[in-house]
């Protein structure tokens, strides 16, 4: 602080004025004038004062305010004016010498003057700089962040700022004298005896001390301190500055846990923390670098080019690529993050695969500082991965070698993985997956039931199941077993992934559903033996399974088809097919459907029809086409019935409104239902057969009872007659009997014969006696013992045979039968007066026998039949044609033992018949006369011969004509008869029978009663005499030729004069059902042949 007498005579204007320069020189000529006015006030009239006594003070003046310059110009203009002024005067001596002196006297002070000026205001300005200071230290020490504490030698506090004790929770005036021990705790007090020891508190240091705040909390400090010294040096005290540090070293040890942590961790995953400063040129790498890479970091320089050596050599150029890219993006001021994986070498020699993540780090302006990142050892992850993908690759070429369609798919059910062959199946695009595919895909009649499944599954983690429809690219379903199971996380429990496949079962679905169906059909068809219920039963289990349509033809007697059954599900819809195919039929020699396949035996599969088919398959049927246009047919499959090599017909299947097509796939089936629709046909056929046959067997002993019945009958009654005659009851004569039993039993050994013949012929038996023969001289041989009986029919016989031998090997007996037995058969089955030619001629290498009638002719489907065993073309009850039904059997028989063949033609019923026998022909023996004429041979209707045999000629049953006489001769005996017994009701017998050898024994035996008998040898003979002559009783046979007795019976019946008469059936069928038929027919009796007369007398007198 400046004195009272500074500030008197130096108060702040002078200050402010001396550094004004035009002040201080201004003031030194204002000190000039005045030193003037002085000289010319005092030391004119006071010439005692010299110059220097007048001057000198006011040089003085002017320089202890102005400094040395403002001195001395004051001096130089005093001593010029003085002089100026002085007249030339010369002073005295000593006031020359004062003169002389005044100049540097007055330089000198003013160069005092100047120097003490000067001194005095650099002692203002230290002065006030000092003032400064001091101000701006107090605020600065009160205003601080930092607390600022002093403490003596002895530790007492000195001095504390404001903050200092805001930081220790006191106040500044608590502080002061008080030693800096009270603020520490106990165990760092012995840290600061050691620091005393050791002076370091003499010297300026700087440490880390936690000091006990008033309220006990620690409290950390950064304490920067100097020593105070005394003007000696010696240690006076300490001041220190404090900054409070508490929230950093928290922040530290948060940052050291958290390091330390992230140390570990990156221990723990095998890796290690750096930082590049690329200022210093270092790297810093945490001991992590040792676990992960085998190397001491302390050890490593931080030159990059031995970091750039360990890498792999394959992963240089891509590491090198990425620092460039670093770099620029560095140079372009992007924030960069970067991710890199490289191969390092292990100090062991191996190489590791190393994670690198790091950051770039920037200074102050953005400038590049270095990089700090962390590096993660990964590569046991790494081969992990390859093994994996390894795995992932096998599993997938697994996966796409398998033929089931695999797939993966997240937890919640979605695929995410589908293998080849889902790609493969459905045509979609690789890796095109998803839920929707897999949606799309389903058949619709199977998809809601599969979603419902499918999302049960998903929610529970139970395992999925199901059989299911898919489409492939093809747009077919196929039947697919569809699995999935799930993984789940073994500590949660929570589901992982979805792993499925989805077999392909169609073929085993469609096996199983085939086996089903077949063995419903085999069940259906095994219960049934008829053959029209068996194709309705095939046609209707196969639809809708196999078509919507199914149609089965059949091969008729002349190999073309003919439809035989339909099924269809609407029955207005079969009635509108029978319609069309009534109308139009088939064509057999259509190049398509049915006439195609049983023509040339091959299946046929159209698996889209259309019109060019149509009009290919039915050509000139354009309104057919039409209607089966419209009918829908869009896909049809043919396939033959059959059985061991031989074609029955077809069965025909069709999608019409399904919108269905066929494929080569359904042909196994479609096979396999013919196969066994075959085999049902042909077993219902032979059950008929069998059926047929077993009623042939009762029809046939029925005719045997019957054949031998007749002839019995005729003995029976001549056995009867002669009994009577050697009685003498009787008067007919011994002859007629004898030739009865003789006619009879001759009947019976044929009867007998032919049966033997089939029978050995059946059991292979029969011997050939072979030799050459000539074959017409064997017909003509045979046809002679035919000739009767084509007389009692009143046939025209022609017989045309060369004159020239025909040489055969045969048996003369077993040739001359057939013959024989083809020429009765002929002469049996065409009405009287027919037309029969018989011819024998020869071909290059046969002998052929034709037998050619204008009878009754043969259906169609009797053309293959009737050369089994007891077969004739129409049986009834008349047996005009007599036989058993073998004679055929018996032809074609002996022809094949010979090596040859036989045939039979016939243009339907009413025209007729041709039988074709041919046989192989001996060479040399027809080659002696090749230009010999026919000879034709032709038996006329001659009266005497016609009429005889009309009249007294039957077949081989009946009586010649001697035997007629015979019977002529009884009648003639009448007379003698005796009249009827007692017991007699009824006197008039009518007999009706077509065995005369019967009817004439059973005449003689009435009349022998004493009836009155009328005989007739066919119905309607019969039903002329009882209309006419009212006969009491009429015994009637029932087979006879033209009317049989069951329809003579009915008209009688049906006759006012018929209703009383008895009627009594004597008849050779004797079968419950005979009966019966007989008493239906108005009969009040049936005999059965051989009648025994005791009982026919009961019944003639009940």
């Amino acid at each position: 602080m400046p004195s009272s007498l500074d500030s008197f005579w130096n108060p702040p204007w002078v200050r402010a004025a001396r550094h004004l320069i035009f002040a201080r020189y201004g003031f030194a000529l204002g000190c000039t004038l005045a030193a003037i006015f002085a000289w010319n006030g005092i030391a004119t009239p006071l010439s005692d004062f010299t110059p220097y006594q007048v001057l000198l003070p006011f040089v003085a003046l002017a320089a202890w305010f102005g400094g040395t310059g403002p001195g001395l110009l004051c001096t130089i203009f005093c001593a010029m004016w003085a002089l100026a002024h002085s007249d030339g005067e010369l002073i005295s001596l000593p006031h020359e010498i004062e003169f002389a002196l005044f100049f540097p006297v007055g330089a000198f002070i003013a160069a005092l003057c100047g120097s003490l000026g000067r001194a005095r205001a650099l002692a203002d300005e230290t002065a006030h700089h000092l003032a400064q200071s001091q101000k701006r230290y107090q605020s600065i020490v009160e205003t601080a962040s930092e607390g600022i504490w002093t403490i003596d030698k002895d530790l007492n506090t000195t001095f504390a700022n404001a903050r200092m004790a805001e930081l220790l929770g006191t106040t500044p005036d608590a502080m002061l004298g008080r030693p800096l021990t009270d603020w520490m705790f106990f165990e760092d007090r012995e840290i600061l005896a050691k620091n005393l020891a050791d002076g370091k508190l003499a010297v300026s240091h700087q440490a880390e001390l936690r000091y006990r705040r008033a309220n006990g909390e620690e409290i950390w400090f950064l304490v920067s301190a100097t020593p105070l010294p005394t003007k000696n040096e010696e240690f006076e005290g300490t001041l220190a500055l404090h900054t409070d540090i508490s929230a950093r070293r928290a922040q530290d040890a948060a940052l050291r846990a958290s390091y330390q942590r992230f140390e570990t961790a990156t221990r723990a995953v095998n890796g290690y923390i750096y930082e590049v400063n690329a200022k210093k040129g270092e790297i810093y790498r945490s001991t992590g670098f040792r676990d992960v890479l085998g190397y001491d970091p302390a050890t490593l320089s931080g030159d990059i080019r031995w970091w750039l050596n360990q890498i792999h050599p394959d992963d240089r150029a891509a590491f090198n690529a990425k620092a460039e890219e670093i770099q620029n993006q560095v140079s372009h001021g992007d924030t960069v993050q970067f991710t890199n994986e490289y191969r390092v070498l292990h100090a062991d020699g191996t190489y590791r695969t190393l994670l690198d993540r790091g950051l770039v780090e920037r200074g102050d302006g953005g400038a590049f500082h270095g990089l700090i990142g962390s590096v993660s050892d990964v590569t046991l992850q790494r081969e992990m991965e390859t093994a994996l993908r390894q795995s992932e690759a096998n599993f997938r070429l697994l996966a796409d070698s398998m033929p089931q369609i695999v797939w993966a798919g997240r937890p919640s059910g979605v695929p995410d993985y589908l293998n080849r062959r889902w790609y493969e199946y459905s045509g979609q695009s690789a890796g095109e997956v998803g839920f929707h595919n897999w949606k799309a895909m389903v058949h619709p009649d199977d998809l809601m039931s599969s979603l419902e499944k499918w999302e049960h599954c998903v929610a529970t983690g139970e395992t999925f199941r199901t059989e299911q429809r898919l489409r492939d690219k093809a747009g077919k379903y196929r039947w697919f077993l569809c699995r999935a199971a799930p993984a789940f996380d073994p500590e949660s429990g929570a589901i992982l992934r979805w792993f499925g496949t989805a077999t392909d079962i169609d073929d085993q679905k469609r096996a199983a559903d085939t086996q089903s169906f077949l063995a419903e059909i085999g069940v259906l068809l095994g219960n049934s033996l008829d053959l029209q219920v068996t194709l309705e039963q095939v046609t209707r289990l196969a639809v809708p399974h196999l078509g919507d349509w199914c149609f089965v033809a059949l091969k008729n007697a002349l190999d073309h088809p003919e439809m035989v059954a339909a099924a269809h599900l609407e029955p207005e819809k079969i009635a509108a097919f029978w319609k069309r195919h009534r109308k139009y039929g088939f064509d057999p020699q259509a190049s398509k459907g049915f006439p195609y396949v049983i023509r040339t035996g091959q299946s046929e599969l159209i698996e889209a029809v259309d019109d060019a088919m149509w009009r290919e398959a039915l050509p000139g049927q354009s309104d057919y086409q039409s209607e089966v246009g419209q009918g829908g047919h869009r896909s049809t499959l043919v396939v033959p019935l059959e059985v061991r090599g031989h074609i029955l017909g077809a069965i025909g299947f069709s999608y019409a409104e399904s919108g269905r097509n066929f494929s080569r796939d359904d042909l196994p089936l479609a096979q396999e239902i013919a196969r066994r629709a075959a085999i049902a046909i042909e077993n219902a056929r032979l059950y008929q057969r069998l059926q047929d046959a077993d009623a042939r067997k009762d029809e046939f002993l029925a005719m045997l009872a019957h054949e031998l019945r007749n002839p019995l009958a005729a003995i029976s009654g001549a056995s009867t007659l002669l009994d009577m005659m050697l009685d003498g009851n009787s008067k007919i004569e011994t002859a007629t009997p004898r030739a009865i039993l003789t006619r009879q039993t001759a009947q019976l050994a044929r009867l007998v014969d032919d049966l033997m013949d089939v029978s050995r012929i059946t059991r292979g038996k029969i011997e050939l006696r072979l030799q050459n023969v000539d074959f017409g001289a064997i017909l003509r041989s045979a046809l002679d013992g035919v000739r009767p009986l084509i007389l009692a029919r009143r046939h025209d016989l022609r017989i045309e045979v060369p004159p020239q031998p025909i040489m055969v090997e045969a048996d003369p007996t077993r040739l001359g039968q057939i013959v024989s037995n083809l020429a009765t058969n002929a002469a049996k089955y065409t009405d009287s007066g027919g037309k029969i030619t018989v011819s024998l001629e020869t071909s290059d290498s046969e002998a052929i026998f034709r037998v050619k009638d204008n009878g009754t002719g043969l259906k169609s489907e009797m053309l293959s039949g009737i050369w089994d065993l007891f077969v004739q073309s129409d049986r009834t009850l008349d047996r005009a044609q007599g036989g058993l039904g073998i004679g055929l059997t018996l032809v074609k028989s002996l022809t094949e033992m010979h090596g040859g063949r036989v045939e039979a033609h016939s243009e339907g019923v009413g025209l007729g018949c041709e039988f074709v026998v041919a046989l192989p022909l001996i060479r040399s023996a027809t080659e002696a006369a090749p230009d010999a004429k026919i000879e034709t041979l032709k038996i006329a209707e001659r009266e005497e011969t016609l009429g005889d045999a009309a009249r007294n000629f039957t077949d081989n049953r009946g009586a010649t004509k001697n035997e007629a006489r015979e019977t002529q001769a009884t009648k003639n005996h009448r007379s003698e008869i005796s009249s009827p017994t007692s017991g007699a009701t009824k006197n008039q017998v009518l007999v009706v029978d077509d065995n005369r050898d019967a009817a004439s024994m059973l005449c003689a035996w009435l009349e022998s009663q004493g009836y009155d008998v009328q005989v007739a040898n066919d119905g309607a003979h019969g039903l002329a005499l009882a209309c006419g002559w009212q006969p009491d009783v009429a015994l009637l046979d029932v087979g006879m030729p033209g009317m049989d007795g069951y329809a003579v019976a009915r008209q009688l019946r049906a006759l006012p004069e018929g209703a009383a008469m008895r009627l009594i059936a004597i008849t050779g069928y004797g079968q419950p059902g005979d009966k019966n038929q007989a008493l239906q027919a108005g009969f009040d009796f049936h005999l059965t042949k051989p009648v025994e007369f005791q009982q026919l007398k009961q019944v003639l007198e009940s």
